[in-house]
């Protein structure tokens, strides 16, 4: 009978090993391919795990609750389960307005998904004004959609408006970000600010000769940091910071031109620019810390710890106390517009052709999963998964600073 406390801390000691082990296999990685199918990935091999079939995929992925959520080509949002890749939710998006005419989705920049507290948040397209306009002048809304029954919580209407006699598109340029309780949208006239709970505006800024373009905005604390490019005579462009709350600008830098990707640690923000350099900037201030010359003009970046990996022409990992280059690596499949994702000191990368896994301390290549030839590029936001349903988010997702 003593043996019986042995044999049960053996038996269940190999069972937590195992399932241990097992967990370890269950971590992948999600993307949607110019198939426009989603394929799970497991991150241990590179191997494909799951795909799905003639969904007409494009847009997302974001995960809640074991449930990947991705947007359709046409009306729909549908939710697959991580493990089985089976189809466990599905939305049909019916406008409040206009008989209930559906929304549709289009192959555009500003498709992507955010989910928190229970809602699915995104920019969608009324089909009555797409058929009646067309395109270039038709109405757009921001829906925030119920996950428990897949209705519409509340809609914020974008119809066209009229600067100096002439009627200008008024459509969202850029994905949806979060920041506390609220939901910033670049759009084609500036910049708005909605209430996540209700849609009701909070405050907006008119730009309206100018776009702002370049990366998504970035949140911390009480800031909000964009990337501002002026098209008119000026040709002004740079980082701006505006009060989350109240849309009043802080301060503005304009050494960075046409900025590419924003990061926000512990009250320094790091800037990629359009001439191939990394700005690390006071966030209270905006005044200049350091800047270093990077392979590359137009650059990507993900920040983790005290380490700042870039992606250019290059894969390069700098520090963040004074930019000084780490290590260094070289692959013409790499691209600057498909970002990076860190997760578990490992970094995921979408190339044009393959899908890579990176040793984010020594740039060591762990494996790479090659697809057919180019049909890797429609997913600039692939999601990696740890064992607790975690969603790990490249830089500039939309999700990328939701908690």
């Amino acid at each position: 009978m003593k043996r019986l406390p042995l044999l049960f801390f053996l038996f269940y000691s190999i069972l937590g090993y195992a399932q241990k082990q097992n967990s370890v296999r269950n971590d992948k990685a999600f993307m949607v391919l110019s198939d426009l199918n989603l394929y799970a990935i497991d991150t241990q091999t590179g191997k494909i795990v799951w795909v799905t079939e003639n969904d007409s995929l494009f847009a997302g992925p974001v995960l809640a609750d074991s449930t990947i959520y991705v947007r359709t080509a046409r009306n729909k949002i549908y939710g697959y389960h991580v493990h089985s890749g089976k189809k466990v939710w599905e939305s049909q998006l019916t406008s409040p307005y206009q008989n209930q005419t559906p929304y549709v989705n289009l192959f555009t920049n500003f498709n992507s998904l955010v989910i928190r507290d229970g809602l699915i948040y995104g920019a969608f397209q009324r089909k009555d004004h797409l058929e009646r306009f067309g395109y270039n002048n038709t109405n757009f809304s921001i829906l925030a959609i119920d996950i428990s029954n897949g209705q519409i919580r509340w809609s914020y209407e974008m119809s066209p408006r009229s600067y100096d006699g002439t009627t200008k598109d008024y459509i969202p340029l850029g994905h949806p970000q979060f920041h506390r309780n609220a939901l910033y949208i670049e759009t084609s006239l500036g910049f708005l600010a909605l209430d996540a709970s209700t849609g009701n505006k909070l405050w907006e800024i008119d730009f309206p000769y100018s776009e702002i373009g370049g990366p998504k905005p970035a949140g911390y604390q009480d800031y909000i940091i964009m990337s501002r490019q002026n098209y008119s005579s000026d040709l002004t462009s740079g980082i701006e910071a505006y009060d989350a709350q109240t849309g009043r600008k802080f301060w503005e830098n304009k050494q960075i031109d046409n900025g590419s990707t924003i990061e926000i640690a512990d009250t320094i923000l790091y800037v990629g620019d359009g001439a191939g350099y990394l700005f690390a900037l006071e966030l209270t201030t905006g005044k200049l810390i350091w800047k270093v010359k990077v392979p590359g003009k137009h650059i990507s970046i993900s920040i983790d710890h005290e380490r700042i990996y870039v992606i250019g022409d290059k894969l390069s990992l700098y520090s963040k106390i004074d930019g000084t280059l780490q290590w260094q690596i070289e692959d013409k499949d790499f691209d600057f517009y498909n970002l990076p994702t860190l997760a578990n000191e490992v970094l995921y990368l979408v190339g044009s052709d393959a899908f890579h896994a990176i040793d984010a301390l020594t740039g060591r290549r762990k494996w790479s999963t090659t697809f057919k030839p180019h049909t890797i590029s429609i997913s600039q936001y692939p999601l990696i998964i740890d064992l607790n349903n975690k969603g790990y988010y490249p830089s500039s997702s939309p999700m990328k600073y939701i908690k």
